[in-house]
């Protein structure tokens, strides 16, 4: 699942924790269902509930959650786009350990659409990347604010596609 180690690259990127721990880390796929185009190819859609767990996490759990939404909207955006979908396409639980850390369990619904053409008698299959939606493409660099108070900065990668 193409979109699993996105993520899990993604949330080691912006989180010193999580790249210092990353044990504390766990990505689980949950309820995958392969769907058949339905046309004269084997392509398919992998649909599937990623379960992202992030054990003994002392930030902000909005240093978890402002990312995801940043790749939700480039990579799965029908989960803001559509009403339906985002009844439960991005959900959360919190446990707090204590008053230092708690461990956050959230589930994303998320698909991928992969394309299986013949070429020369062989199979090619290849991951098709979703509509672009993100009108912030060149900024790179985050910062989180509680109040007045900067409480995290990240950078993230130019998302312009060629």
């Amino acid at each position: 699942m193409l979109k699993a180690e996105l993520i899990r690259s993604l949330l080691q990127q912006v989180s010193e924790d999580l790249r210092k721990n990353p044990d504390k880390l766990e990505l689980f796929i949950d309820e995958g269902l392969i769907v058949g185009a339905g046309a004269h190819s084997a392509s398919y859609e992998l649909q599937y509930t990623l379960n992202i767990i992030v054990n003994d996490f002392t930030g902000s759990p909005n240093m978890i959650f402002a990312p995801l939404m940043d790749f939700i909207r480039e990579n799965q955006p029908d989960l803001v786009d559509n009403p339906e979908r985002r009844k439960d396409g991005f959900r959360f639980i919190a446990d707090h350990n204590n008053h230092d850390s708690i461990d956050l369990s959230i589930y994303l619904k998320l698909t991928e659409r992969v394309l299986v053409k013949e070429e020369n008698g062989k199979n090619i299959i290849k991951h098709l990347d979703e509509p672009r939606l993100n009108e912030y493409p060149d900024i790179t660099e985050w910062q989180l604010f509680i109040g007045n108070n900067l409480v995290q900065t990240w950078q993230t990668e130019n998302k312009e596609r060629p």
